[in-house]
């Protein structure tokens, strides 16, 4: 590391890791980050299993190994299945692209066309040879499908948004509570809260189901945070809503909408 930040001081050192011990190179005389597969596949495929204990498990787990480093955080690449055609439900766009850019922590990374939907497979999974159907060239803006555009537009919204609130860039990551279909994230910097709410399921559900329980002292009692955005079955909710944490319960306005994910944030600062 030294090496490459004497030739350039803004130089980073990102490293494709699959496995094992990954602070064994991420750490001061290394690499800056790495590919944290160990993360990727649970960011999409809970969506597809309909469970998010398999998300929260990973986020939980890789914060006891890894917490403090900034890893490499994506849900495509060039070497594995396009997220478009990972999904079993198009509503599912959303929600995934969310969990990378607010959920978790690290560096996310956009893989080329997963913003816009395009689909592709792996040679060993059924696509065309060296896996070139993943390393399809990219479609200009101006010829993107109707689709494409809107999702195209969801995604550049989630990065404004992101870029608007301190706690998704640099923020600590909590699981405040799950079941199968319902996540609720907390991310957490100087000055500001956000919160990030997932309903995977077809119906709207009132509140977090009683069973699941609240990690205590995440939030705190009666603090209240404004709804800054929210997509539900692909289309943009621009209604007023606000969520609060009473006696232990997660309060939200209007609930959790079908196929959604929601943002929420409060400046702490004052």
């Amino acid at each position: 590391r030294q090496v490459a930040l004497a030739a350039n001081p803004d130089a980073c050192l990102v490293g494709e890791l699959i496995h094992g011990d990954y602070r064994q190179w991420v750490n001061a005389d290394t690499l800056h980050s790495g590919t944290n597969y160990q993360l990727s596949h649970a960011l999409w495929h809970s969506l597809v299993d309909g469970n998010y204990f398999e998300l929260a498990h990973s986020m939980q787990r890789c914060e006891q190994l890894y917490g403090g480093l900034v890893l490499l955080e994506f849900l495509g690449n060039h070497d594995v299945r396009r997220l478009a055609s990972k999904l079993d439900a198009p509503n599912h766009f959303e929600l995934a692209q969310g969990a990378l850019l607010f959920a978790v922590g690290g560096m996310p990374c956009l893989y080329y066309g997963d913003e816009y939907g395009m689909e592709g497979r792996g040679t060993k999974d059924g696509g065309a040879p060296n896996d070139t159907d993943l390393r399809k060239p990219a479609i200009l803006p101006q010829e993107l499908s109707a689709e494409g555009r809107r999702k195209s537009e969801a995604v550049a919204e989630m990065l404004h948004v992101r870029r608007e609130h301190r706690c998704f860039l640099e923020g600590d990551t909590s699981v405040l509570g799950n079941s199968n279909h319902q996540l609720a994230v907390v991310r957490r910097a100087e000055g500001c809260v956000g919160l990030v709410l997932f309903n995977c399921c077809a119906e709207a559900v009132e509140q977090m189901p009683p069973y699941v329980g609240l990690a205590a002292g995440i939030l705190p009692e009666g603090l209240q945070l404004k709804r800054v955005l929210c997509f539900s079955n692909g289309a943009k909710e621009d209604a007023y809503s606000t969520a609060v944490l009473r006696n232990n319960s997660l309060i939200v306005d209007g609930g959790f909408l079908p196929n959604s994910m929601a943002v929420y944030t409060c400046d702490t600062s004052n």
